[in-house]
């Protein structure tokens, strides 16, 4: 009777779709208007609103499946804005509030994979989840669809508030990644994931999402029983275990991660998988059988890589790498041959990489400093000042740039090198390289006041760090306080809005580094410098309070009691001085300033067997320390023998002439 009845075209399209007639259903679905809102101020029936919304969505997903994707959102914005304003919302019929939240997860899907436009994705996620109800067929899917947009997709600039008064009396998450693991432990709290999960086809992304968030919060001893928990239903995934091995290495968990990315070695032949191992091999492993099979590793890699003609990109950090690795290797051999074979071994691996890449500042720097250990002097300020034209602002580079010249006694070149890196980068090893040139210059109320200046910008760089740390804490803990808050009520009662824009973002594995561990050990480094050089200037009570903070950071550093050994013994007291120098011994038995202490200690006691034993064994760790050289030679002529004394001499004349203020060794060679 009424051709333009919309609640009757309404019903023939829906009886038509059911007959899987599907272009005479959108034919007439075409035919059905939403009312305007002038038009009618009282509203539709609850029938009639069923009725329009259910039609109108059919047609939306109809348009969609016939890849009209512009025409299907139209349609679903239009029924979501006549619904917001001519009823209430969320509405109380459950059949109208199903068809409402199935177009607005629609739209937040189409503009997530159709569009990209996030901002408009997000609103109607947020609109699905509001319209939700518990036992809704899709609840599931949509918890992990949105935490999915959320942890992966969504930036904290593209972040937006919700009104006001939706937040009132619900938790509010502080960011983008915190709502997406609210809503990730929701999903794992649903009938349909426990099922899955019991029945042995469990959703691994669940975990993968889970280890992402936990990620970007920093709190990665959850990401690392994520992963866990994902490997144990998928196993052989390689791309999960390379993930599991970044997770445990920014947890701070070295030698596991160096299991996980041995074993990835054998499942995929990612170069990402050995520049890790590499990292981990320079930075975190003392063991000299490990590094011997990393080097193995990455011998054999580059070996494919030269029978391929493989020219990627990342070959020449495979070589640096492994240049980096001899050199550890060189300094943890017992004899002067593997010493040299591995330093050998060291520059050829790092000139392959800088014929690969001659723009790399670290390959460089790393290159400088291996010549500059032989001895190289021409060699070494070639690379270096390659080096700092490539990275000017370097503060290792400076470094070693000053140390070169103080070994040609350019002394004040070096300390005009060491100002124009702080200059560049306020650096607290060219702080005290360059408190020890001028006390060596005989400036001592000059290296005085820079021993303390550098204090106090240690000072204040802890407390800086203190105040991060705790910021990171209450970061990194958030995701703990998300498990709390679920556990501790229905999660059917936790609602996610928003609050304030936070930035957060994953950290790149290859950019990390060293962590707590390690740096304590540069902590200690830093004080035991300055307690070098307050002991260098007669300041005992000051050296003793420096070794003191460096205890803490580092109990077991073999440098704390040779520095104690070293103030006793410049106070005169060479008994106490003898047990500090055996305890750092036996901390580290190839500590070299120990070893020449007591062979100098032991001379001067006319203990020439107990002399000779250690000087040599300082040689055979350090072949180019012309102190050793020249106290050997000294034990030979007490013991009566001139010809090798002078052989001894000349060889400590001719190290000295090119030895530095501090030992090259001293510069920190970290990937």
């Amino acid at each position: 009777k009424d051709p333009d009845n919309d609640e009757a075209l309404g019903l023939l399209g829906l009886i038509e779709l059911s007959a899987n007639r599907e272009a005479e259903a959108l034919q007439a679905f075409n035919r059905v208007k939403i009312p305007s809102l002038g038009a009618n101020k009282e509203g539709l029936y609850v029938r009639q609103l069923q009725i329009l919304t259910e039609s109108i969505y059919k047609k939306g997903f109809l348009l969609e499946k016939s890849n009209n994707h512009a025409a299907a959102i139209t349609t679903y914005e239009e029924l979501l804005d006549y619904a917001q304003h001519a009823s209430e919302m969320p509405p109380s019929d459950l059949a109208v509030r199903s068809n409402l939240q199935k177009t607005a997860y629609r739209l937040a899907q189409l503009h997530e994979n159709n569009n990209n436009n996030w901002a408009k994705s997000l609103r109607f996620f947020r609109i699905s989840y509001k319209l939700s109800l518990p036992g809704s067929p899709n609840l599931s899917q949509l918890y992990s669809h949105f935490a999915r947009f959320l942890v992966r997709r969504v930036s904290s600039q593209q972040w937006s508030l919700l009104p006001a008064e939706e937040q009132s009396g619900v938790y509010v998450p502080g960011d983008e990644v915190e709502e997406g693991l609210l809503l990730l432990l929701l999903y794992g709290e649903t009938n349909e994931f426990k099922a899955g999960f019991s029945q042995g086809n469990a959703d691994v992304s669940y975990f993968d999402d889970l280890a992402i968030g936990y990620g970007k919060r920093r709190a990665h001893k959850k990401q690392v029983e994520s992963y866990e928990r994902l490997l144990s239903l998928s196993f052989g995934d390689s791309e999960h275990w390379y993930s599991f091995g970044c997770s445990l290495f920014a947890a701070g968990q070295y030698k596991r991660a160096y299991s996980v990315f041995t074993y990835c070695t054998t499942i995929t032949n990612d170069l990402s998988v050995l520049l890790f191992l590499g990292k981990i091999a320079v930075n975190h492993i003392h063991s000299q059988e490990q590094l011997r099979d990393v080097s193995v590793l990455c011998e054999n890699r580059l070996a494919e890589r030269n029978v391929n003609k493989d020219d990627d990109f990342m070959w020449p950090k495979v070589s640096h790498s492994l240049g980096l690795i001899y050199s550890k290797l060189a300094s943890l051999a017992l004899s002067n041959e593997d010493h040299s074979a591995y330093k050998e071994k060291s520059i050829r691996h790092l000139l392959e990489g800088h014929r690969g890449d001659s723009q790399d500042h670290m390959i460089c720097f790393h290159l400088a400093l291996e010549y500059a250990d032989v001895r190289d002097i021409f060699r070494a300020m070639h690379y270096v000042r390659r080096s700092l034209l490539l990275n000017h602002s370097h503060g290792g580079s400076w470094n070693l740039l000053a140390l070169l010249l103080t070994s040609q006694n350019q002394h004040q070149d070096a300390l005009s090198a060491c100002e124009a890196g702080l200059h560049e980068s306020y650096d607290v090893e060219l702080l005290l390289l360059k408190s020890q040139i001028e006390h060596l210059q005989g400036e001592d109320r000059t290296a005085l006041t820079t021993a303390q200046e550098t204090l106090l910008y240690l000072n204040q760089r802890d407390r800086d760090a203190g105040i991060r740390d705790q910021e990171s804490d209450v970061q990194g803990d958030e995701a703990t306080i998300v498990s709390e808050r679920i556990e501790g009520e229905s999660v059917t009662d936790v609602k996610v809005p928003t609050t304030t824009p936070h930035t957060s973002s994953a950290p790149n594995p290859l950019e990390m580094n060293v962590l707590e561990e390690d740096e304590g050990r540069d902590q200690a480094s830093v004080w035991l410098g300055i307690a070098h050089i307050f002991l260098s200037l007669g300041q005992y009570k000051d050296a003793e309070d420096c070794l003191s903070q460096a205890k803490d950071y580092a109990p077991w550093s073999s440098d704390v009691p040779f520095y104690e050994g070293r103030i006793a013994e410049e106070q005169g007291n060479h008994d106490l001085a003898l047990p500090k120098y055996q305890k750092s011994l036996a901390i580290n038995p190839l500590h070299v300033p120990s070893l020449l202490r007591l062979g100098i200690l032991y001379l001067r006691q006319d203990q020439l067997a107990l002399s000779e034993k250690y000087l040599l064994s300082c040689l055979r760790k350090d072949e180019r320390s012309h102190e050793a050289w020249y106290h050997l030679g000294r034990v030979e002529q007490h013991k009566g023998d001139p010809i090798k004394a002078s052989e001894y001499f000349l060889a400590a004349i001719e190290l000295e002439r090119t030895a530095p203020v501090v030992p090259f060794s001293h510069i920190k060679r970290n990937l």
